[in-house]
């Protein structure tokens, strides 16, 4: 079965939630939103699959509690090539995913989540606002290089 966005993408063959139980970039995450009794959305770091031995750029979800609800994998995977400046392929490193993440928080409705370079491809946008979300949060990090062309 293919993914939301794209059809050459095939779906990822462990459910997100199963693959990430106290792993140690996280503890602290879930920690501080206990201690804080807040939401709060981890990331985006890279993280190994331990069955495929990939890669994946991950963003995690805790709410008040710290209990870990929902995980999204970055989907389009970003690439540069200034010549002479820089030159960068993150899929030479990273696995990309194809399911877009929507978690439903009936306190607070539907919040869409996507990584960085996601915010290039309006499709996951719209797909996330058909499934209701009315906000999304888009986690980034861009440099000086990079930035601007974002």
């Amino acid at each position: 079965m293919a993914c939301d966005i794209s059809p050459d993408i095939p779906k990822p063959s462990i459910p997100p939630l199963q693959r990430r139980t106290n792993r140690p970039p996280f503890i602290p995450v879930a920690a501080i939103s206990a201690e804080a009794n807040i939401y709060l959305i981890g990331g985006s770091i890279p993280e190994l699959e331990p069955t495929t031995k990939e890669y994946y750029n991950i963003s995690l979800v805790f709410p008040p509690d710290g209990v870990l609800i929902g995980t999204h994998l970055k989907t389009p995977l970003f690439s540069i090539d200034i010549p002479g400046k820089l030159k960068f392929k993150e899929s030479n490193v990273l696995s990309s995913d194809n399911e877009l993440t929507v978690i439903d928080r009936p306190e607070y409705r539907k919040i869409g989540l996507a990584i960085c370079y996601d915010i290039h491809f309006p499709e996951s946008a719209k797909i996330s606002a058909r499934k209701f979300a009315f906000l999304l949060v888009y986690r980034g990090a861009f440099n000086i290089t990079t930035g601007p062309r974002h």
